[in-house]
C-alpha cells in the first residue's frame, strides 16, 4: 500500500514539471512576468505566488532562479514527507545520498565561512537524527560540525575527516558513505541496489575525467571511491591516461550504451549523467512501485531544475551561444 500510494502522488508532481519546449520559450529571452505565468501551473507554483506577492521590483531572472531552487527544495521536502509517512522503514536509504550531499556542502560553507555558490537558505530534515538543518551556520569548523553530529548520533558523523580539506575531505566522506554506510544498511535488492552501485561508478568516472592530465593525476590513487561501484582501482587508474575518445567509449561499455559527448570535461560529465538517467527511468518502468521509482523521481526533479535555472541564466546573456543553450536543454531522459 505504502509504495502505491506514494507512487500516485509523485506521477501527480511529475505532471506538472516544466516540459523542455517550454524551458527553450524561456532561454529566448522573455521577460521575468511573462515566466512566471508560465510556470505558474508547475511545481514551481507556490515560489512564483511569493515572488508576486512581493511586487514588481522584487522580480527578476535571479530571484527566478532562486525561486526555482527553491521550489526544488519544496519538492523534495514534499516526497520526503510521504516517504518518512507511508514507507518509514525506506526512509533514511532512500534519502541517504541526498543527506550526504547536505552534508558536503555545509562543509564547504563552513570552511570558506560562505556559501560558495548561490546564497543558500536552507537545508532539508533527510535523515532519521536530524537536528542540524537548521543550526549549521552556528559551526565554526569542520571538528565542530562533526562534534554537533556525533551528539546528534548522526550516521554519517563517522564519515567527516576534519583533518582534511577540499576536495579530500568530499572524497573521505564519499567513501565512507558507498562503503561502510550503505553496507551497515539493509541493501535494496535488484534494480534500486544497483542505483548505488552506480551513483559510486558515476563518481569515479568523473574522478578520472578530471584527474587526466592534471598534476594531481601522478596521485590518482587517492581519489579512487571504493565501496558498491563496479569499478575497480586498477581500472579507475587506467582511465587517468585515456583520451576523450577513449574515456567516453569505455564508459559506453560499462553503462551498455554508447556515449554521445560534447568536448571537454563537462561535456563527458553532463553526457554521462544523462545515460544513468535513461537507464533508471527504463528500469523503473519496467519495475514500477519500488524504491528505484522514487529515486528515478528525484533525479528526474533535479534535471528538469536544473535545465530551468540553466535557460533562465542563458535568456539574460547579452548573446547566448546556441550551441550552448542545446548543450543544457536537450538533455531530456526520455
Amino acid at each position: 500500500m505504502g509504495f502505491e500510494y506514494v507512487s500516485v502522488r509523485l506521477k501527480a508532481l511529475r505532471s506538472r514539471f516544466v516540459p523542455d519546449a517550454e524551458m527553450e520559450s524561456f532561454a529566448a529571452g522573455r521577460e521575468a512576468t511573462s515566466i512566471i505565468l508560465g510556470l505558474e501551473d508547475s511545481v514551481f507554483s507556490g515560489q512564483m505566488q511569493r515572488l508576486k506577492e512581493k511586487g514588481e521590483k522584487a522580480i527578476s531572472h535571479a530571484s527566478l532562479v532562486r525561486a526555482v531552487e527553491e521550489g526544488r527544495m519544496d519538492v523534495i521536502k514534499k516526497t520526503a514527507e510521504l516517504v518518512r509517512r507511508w514507507i518509514p522503514e525506506c526512509f533514511d536509504l532512500l534519502f541517504s545520498r541526498r543527506e550526504l550531499e547536505q552534508l558536503k556542502e555545509a562543509m564547504r560553507c563552513i570552511r570558506l565561512k560562505e556559501p560558495p555558490y548561490e546564497r543558500r537558505l536552507r537545508f532539508l530534515e533527510l535523515s532519521e537524527t536530524g537536528g542540524w538543518a537548521d543550526s549549521w551556520p552556528g559551526y565554526r569548523s569542520a571538528a565542530g560540525f562533526k562534534n554537533a553530529l556525533e551528539k546528534l548520533g548522526h550516521p554519517m558523523a563517522e564519515g567527516i575527516d576534519e583533518t582534511r580539506e577540499g576536495a579530500e575531505a568530499e572524497i573521505s566522506l564519499e567513501r565512507f558513505y558507498f562503503g561502510k554506510y550503505l553496507e551497515k544498511r539493509t541493501p535494496l535488492a535488484g534494480d534500486a541496489g544497483n542505483y548505488f552501485s552506480d551513483l559510486n561508478d558515476m563518481a569515479n568516472l568523473n574522478s578520472a575525467a578530471l584527474l587526466r592530465g592534471q598534476p594531481s593525476g601522478k596521485n590518482a590513487e587517492k581519489y579512487y571511491i571504493g565501496g558498491t561501484g563496479r569499478l575497480l582501482k586498477k581500472e579507475f587508474l587506467m582511465l587517468t591516461t585515456m583520451s576523450d575518445t577513449e574515456l567516453s567509449g569505455y564508459a559506453g561499455k560499462i553503462l551498455g550504451r554508447e556515449l554521445k559527448c560534447k568536448p571537454g570535461l563537462t561535456g563527458f560529465a553532463q553526457a554521462l549523467r544523462q545515460a544513468y538517467l535513461r537507464r533508471w527511468r527504463i528500469n523503473a518502468i519496467l519495475h514500477p512501485l519500488g524504491p528505484l521509482e522514487i529515486l528515478t523521481f528525484m533525479e528526474e526533479l533535479d534535471a528538469m531544475a536544473m535545465n530551468l535555472k540553466l535557460a533562465l541564466s542563458l535568456s539574460q546573456a547579452p548573446a547566448p551561444e546556441p550551441e550552448m543553450a542545446g548543450y543544457f536543454l536537450k538533455r531530456g531522459i526520455a
